[in-house]
């Protein structure tokens, strides 16, 4: 009897992260000079990777694309919801130059998201780091099942991302008393 391969979309996202990781490095290092030696390269690499990927990457890889689209989908409803509360628009004190060569002061418009472009890129690598811990990137590493106690990574990822939720909430909460 032969054994049958069975291909799902987790095998799929393992090829296409191979093959990216290795067509970028071939095409940064311009390592053969054609285009398409680079990507027959990183094809058969890829096809490798995803034929002898073990099953814990393969696991690992399939709970972080679920838990990323999750956060995707709530930094939509983020940002929806910051566009609906009217705190999305501030404005930055900007010196300009006129045509006569005076500088001037000036309030530009601008988003919270470029204002408080630091914060906001904090918290996306917390959140990455939260994913790959939740997505099992202890075991991936080597250093076995971390837990805090008896609260599972999954349970920490509910609480840290619903703390994060209420802070935002009280955020909003004072941010539009303060334009009262």
């Amino acid at each position: 009897m032969v054994d049958q391969v069975i291909i799902g979309f987790p095998q799929v996202l393992l090829w296409l992260l191979g093959f990216a990781v290795m067509f970028g490095l071939l095409s940064q290092a311009n390592m053969p000079k054609s285009k398409a030696s680079r990507g027959i390269i990183a094809i058969g690499i890829a096809t490798l990777i995803m034929i002898y990927g073990s099953s814990s990457m393969i696991q690992f890889l399939s709970q972080t694309t679920s838990s990323l689209v999750l956060v995707v989908i709530m930094l939509l409803v983020l940002i929806a919801f910051v566009e609906t509360a009217g705190v999305g628009k501030t404005s930055v004190k900007t010196i300009v130059t006129d045509e006569k060569g005076k500088t001037h002061e000036v309030d530009m418009p601008t988003t919270i998201f470029k204002k408080y472009s630091t914060v906001f890129g904090a918290a996306l690598i917390i959140v990455a780091i939260l994913i790959f811990l939740g997505a099992g990137g202890w075991q991936l590493l080597g250093l076995g099942n971390v837990t805090f106690k008896d609260l599972g990574s999954e349970s920490m990822l509910g609480i840290v991302f619903l703390a994060a939720v209420v802070i935002g909430v009280i955020w909003m909460i004072a941010e539009s008393k303060e334009s009262v």
